[in-house]
């Protein structure tokens, strides 16, 4: 039988694909498809870091410690009547005056202080947080690919550090930013998150671009 020879092009240098693409409706289904495709990768990869980092590999520990006289405080704020809500425990109220400010912030100088986020009811149902979590990091990953599929002269590297530039933002405007005022636990951590999911999201993203 006779044989068959011939070369496997790329899907842009076919023969006739230019003519293709030059259509004014192929080329933005293609880029859709590609947008599509990340955002259900990229989603994912958020998400399955988000569960190494909160559970499989608790680097958050820091944030969530276990206290053997839990109850005793629990039943202790609920006698007290409080409100569900986050509490800055340790300041002046917000009625007193300038000198009654000044004097109480004198008198706190130096005193135990915490933030409390209290809650009436334990929600043990994991699936509605489960499928939120889900679909906020789907939504994450459309805006991220949008931002580098509109970069210039777009590829893995570049991607790769728009994505560490886009998690250290984060990084820096929220957890950092609360550290250094409220010493909140697990920098380290966030630090982690702002750079290892962020770097993959970002190498994978200038990819798909540049082949997009």
């Amino acid at each position: 039988m006779p044989g068959i020879a011939g070369t496997i092009w790329p899907m842009s240098n076919r023969p006739g694909c230019h003519k293709l693409f030059s259509l004014p409706f192929v080329k933005p289904l293609y880029t859709m498809k590609k947008h599509l495709l990340y955002t259900l990768i990229g989603g994912t990869i958020l998400f399955f870091w988000q569960f190494l980092s909160h559970a499989a590999l608790n680097l958050h520990a820091d944030a969530q410690q276990y206290t053997p006289v839990q109850s005793e405080i629990l039943d202790a704020i609920a006698a007290a009547g409080l409100e569900p809500g986050q509490y800055m425990l340790g300041q002046p109220g917000p009625t007193e005056t300038m000198e009654e400010w000044e004097s109480a912030m004198d008198a706190l100088e130096g005193k135990p202080w915490g933030l409390l986020n209290y809650q009436t009811v334990d929600h043990s149902d994991m699936i509605m947080p489960l499928i939120r979590g889900y679909l906020i990091a789907f939504i994450v990953a459309a805006l991220f690919f949008w931002l580098v599929s509109n970069l210039k002269a777009v590829d893995v590297k570049k991607g790769l550090l728009v994505g560490v530039a886009v998690g250290m933002i984060s990084y820096f405007l929220e957890p950092y930013s609360d550290f250094i005022w409220y010493k909140t636990p697990g920098i380290v951590a966030h630090l982690m998150d702002g750079i290892i999911p962020w770097a993959v999201l970002g190498a994978l993203a200038g990819k798909m671009a540049k082949n997009a």
